[in-house]
């Protein structure tokens, strides 16, 4: 959604609701299957530069609009050439894997996974951050176990949490599963 949209029928910006941050980090941050800019937006209040791949064109319109990291307009595939980046994060497509799809899981050729964990190989990110659905953890669970192991081999540890978004002020249940990938200390 355009953001003046947004202002003329709510009355609010996304500048109004996220205060600039008071110092500005020089970490860069790679969000692929970046959406319409949402893991992006938290980053980029947070201080950190930001930047975007994503194939969905109104995805990748939002997130030009309202954000001032850009967006790339790319199919992400597992030859994809990714930019050096300090922080990796991405939500790789989730109707593979979704309790209300078909759950094909590596079977649907919407996996983003390979994807996902050949940008950690290629960029050596010093940090990633994974976000998927619940439903990874049911039918597909020994895949998603064998990707992250894939991950770990790459020399990340990793932390594993399911939230619910509605714990952190999001209007309705939705439970995600999110998994760190860190090099050293991580707390």
């Amino acid at each position: 959604m355009n953001v003046s949209k947004l202002k003329s029928n709510y009355g609010v910006m996304l500048s109004d609701v996220l205060s600039p941050p008071k110092r500005r980090s020089r970490h860069m941050v790679l969000d692929i299957y970046s959406g319409a800019g949402g893991l992006s937006l938290g980053l980029e209040a947070a201080g950190f530069k930001v930047a975007g791949i994503d194939r969905n064109a109104d995805c990748y319109n939002t997130y030009n609009t309202n954000l001032v990291g850009k967006c790339i307009n790319s199919k992400i595939t597992p030859n994809y050439d990714f930019p050096e980046t300090d922080l990796l994060v991405g939500g790789p497509p989730c109707q593979p894997f979704s309790v209300r799809g078909l759950q094909m899981g590596a079977a649907d050729e919407r996996n983003g996974f390979p994807s996902f964990i050949n940008a950690v190989k290629k960029t050596h990110p010093k940090m990633w951050v994974l976000e998927n659905v619940k439903g990874v953890m049911y039918r597909s669970k020994s895949y998603f176990d064998l990707c992250i192991e894939k991950l770990k081999h790459l020399g990340y540890k990793t932390h594993m949490s399911i939230i619910n978004c509605a714990d952190y002020g999001v209007p309705q249940n939705r439970y995600r599963v999110i998994v760190v990938g860190y090099c050293g200390d991580y707390t």
